[in-house]
């Protein structure tokens, strides 16, 4: 997981909010963890819901790029998906919660 952050954001730049991106592409698929955990995928959300945590403290919104969909699967169960925005596939307008 690498996490990226820039100035303000040029899409809210009234809002003074910071955006921080985390590739999340590089983390295992929920179903095939490396160590043979079962509880891989879930440990993953614990660990962005920290991230989205910390990152709200301090002011900032937090765009997750390159999410499998079953990463996106278990932060929506976990009723955090609406937490996070989500990067876009070519093409698709950017996804996520206006606060």
């Amino acid at each position: 997981m690498a996490a990226s952050g820039g100035p303000y954001d040029p899409a809210c730049p009234e809002s003074g909010e910071r955006l921080v991106t985390v590739d999340v592409s590089g983390l295992p698929p929920a179903g095939e963890p490396p160590d043979g955990d079962g509880l891989a995928g879930l440990g993953a959300v614990a660990a962005l819901a920290r991230l989205r945590l910390a990152a709200r403290r301090t002011g900032h919104r937090v765009r997750l790029r390159g999410a499998s969909a079953d990463l996106r699967a278990l932060v929506e169960l976990a009723g955090l998906a609406g937490e996070f925005e989500w990067e876009s596939e070519e093409g698709e307008q950017p996804s996520g919660v206006q606060e």
